[in-house]
């Protein structure tokens, strides 16, 4: 529908069809006359290892459908929040573990055992004179990301006997 008003026209879509070339006289009671109705799904979502909290994932044309009935369903987009450890603490792909330690084993050194993301042990050497908040690493033990894979870092704490 175009107006002309001088040497300048306007056009604007049609009041009766939003210019879709189609009137619906007869809609029905779940759409409304739109031809779609809104309804939930269950989508399977491949969480990539190693992804940090705040990261969003696309899921493409999972997402919303057009509401004019032609065309492709959207993406749909998920925050992940990853839910903090109780053991480690993430540093990038690096993780660092507290652990306590006799205060004889600091002063004479020797062979300790961490926990390790796998759920196993790893054991690391403590040197002679290990002091309080000494940072030991173990290689390739951290997050695995991107083709890269962090540090496991052991946080020392002395235990004192009272």
């Amino acid at each position: 529908m175009g107006i002309r008003q001088g040497n300048m026209q306007f056009v604007a879509s049609c009041d009766n069809c939003g210019g879709s070339g189609k009137v619906i006289t007869d809609s029905c009671r779940p759409c409304g006359g739109v031809g779609k109705v809104r309804d939930r799904a269950i989508v399977d979502v491949d969480i990539p290892m190693g992804i940090a909290s705040d990261s969003t994932l696309r899921v493409s044309r999972k997402g919303n459908a057009p509401l004019s009935g032609n065309g492709a369903a959207g993406d749909l987009y998920i925050t992940v929040n990853v839910t903090p450890s109780r053991v480690f603490t993430r540093s990038g792909n690096d993780v660092s573990v507290k652990i306590k330690i006799p205060i004889h084993k600091a002063i004479l050194g020797g062979g300790i055992s961490i926990p390790t993301l796998e759920g196993s042990e790893a054991t690391i050497k403590v040197q002679p004179g290990t002091q309080d908040g000494t940072r030991l690493v173990v290689r390739s033990r951290g997050i695995q990301s991107t083709g890269q894979k962090g540090d496991l870092w052991a946080v020392v704490h002395l235990e004192v006997p009272t």
